[in-house]
């Protein structure tokens, strides 16, 4: 369980706008993207369908829902200016669909050799890139109409994949524990060391100076541009995956994890800034901004995608409030109770597990109970912090 305490008492002091009605669909939600300049978000199902849909703070209505992939559809992205929709599916097709009309403008039915995993829009260039389930990457001229770059490094599946455009830099996060940075244009590439851990999400942090991992142990990994040897730093806190993650600012951004909580989290220093917002016991499978910065989509194994009014996070100008509003709702008197009253929750909780396990280990005969209970779950601190 996550703290309901401070579910509570961070998001009634940080949220305050009005959240617009959540968008229900027939079935399990993948993946979900905003149109760059329109209130138009689209979520691409597991039955293989994409539905796009206009929302309000009032309401919201189908602008059109497609049946485009024999199989799940796990990644959709919009172009530069929203007139083109790229889909990807486990049926290893891309699609391109026009927005206004949802048909289909051109498709790669075996742009894979195996199921798509991830797909990455690179701004300005006019490129796509794709990652499949066996660790295959591919970047496609829109343009061209496709493939001219490949990368097969990876051992596992792709589970994310972001760029930066002006450098001509690819960046990948896979199962196989290891990320990677690919010259598109030099067809070179370089990894970190791979981890016993499955690298999920990424983003590029500091103006450049530090890219951040999420990872299947909870933990957000960061490293430093240009050393990729090992990380140079991390972070403890959440209890399960770290999912998914989007980038607010320079310094800030948040995830979603698999315990279903939306978290703010600041880097170097590391703290956890707040809660934005949750879907119950369900993980969560994306987070994205809206173009606007206005709202934060997020989506779930709960047939919803639920969009939340960041107003109370964000300045006018749609940058992080650089006050210390923020700083003096955490150290109120409501929260600092709310999160004594969950770390009390928490260490019942861990007790009654370490009870458990010793009366089942007794149970079995010539069984040897030993077991070390002394984890970091729910302690939000960095570690070896190499801020520079």
């Amino acid at each position: 369980l996550i703290s309901n305490f401070l579910l509570h008492a961070l998001s009634s002091s940080q949220m305050d706008g009005e959240n617009p009605p959540d968008i229900e669909h027939e079935c399990e939600v993948f993946d979900l993207t905003f149109h760059p300049s329109q209130p138009l978000v689209a979520g691409a199902l597991i039955n293989g369908d994409v539905v796009l849909h206009h929302y309000t703070l009032r309401e919201n209505k189908v602008a059109w829902s497609v049946e485009n992939h024999e199989d799940s559809c796990r990644a959709v992205s919009f172009n530069d200016d929203g007139k083109f929709l790229f889909t990807a599916s486990s049926d290893r097709s891309l699609l391109c669909v026009d927005t206004a009309t949802g048909q289909v403008c051109h498709q790669q039915l075996e742009a894979h050799s195996s199921g798509i995993y991830s797909l990455h829009n690179v701004p300005e260039v006019g490129l796509v890139a794709t990652g499949d389930d066996e660790g295959c990457i591919k970047l496609w001229d829109v343009r061209q109409q496709g493939a001219v770059a490949q990368f097969d490094q990876h051992k596992d599946f792709i589970s994310d994949i972001t760029s930066v455009h002006y450098k001509k830099l690819l960046l990948a996060a896979s199962a196989d524990g290891s990320l990677s940075i690919m010259d598109w244009r030099k067809k070179t590439r370089k990894a970190t060391e791979a981890l016993d851990d499955e690298l999920l999400s990424l983003v590029v942090m500091k103006n450049r100076k530090k890219v951040v991992c999420g990872t299947q142990d909870g933990m957000l990994l960061i490293y430093n541009w240009g050393q990729w040897g090992d990380y140079s730093d991390r972070m403890v806190g959440h209890p399960k995956s770290i999912d998914t993650v989007c980038k607010i600012d320079e310094n800030i951004l948040c995830t979603g994890s698999s315990d279903g909580i939306i978290r703010v989290i600041n880097i170097l220093p590391n703290k956890l800034l707040g809660v934005v917002g949750e879907h119950g016991d369900f993980p969560i499978e994306r987070i994205r901004l809206s173009g606007d910065r206005h709202f934060m989509g997020s989506c779930s194994h709960d047939k919803k995608i639920k969009l939340w009014n960041l107003e109370g996070l964000f300045s006018a100008d749609g940058g992080a409030e650089e006050d210390e509003e923020e700083e003096d709702v955490m150290e109120s008197a409501e929260v600092a109770a709310a999160a004594a009253a969950y770390e009390a929750h928490r260490q019942e909780q861990q007790a009654l597990k370490r009870a458990a396990g010793k009366a089942a280990a007794a149970a079995a005969p010539g069984s040897a109970y030993d077991q070390d209970d002394d984890d970091e779950e729910g302690d939000w601190y960095d570690e070896d912090d190499d801020d520079d």
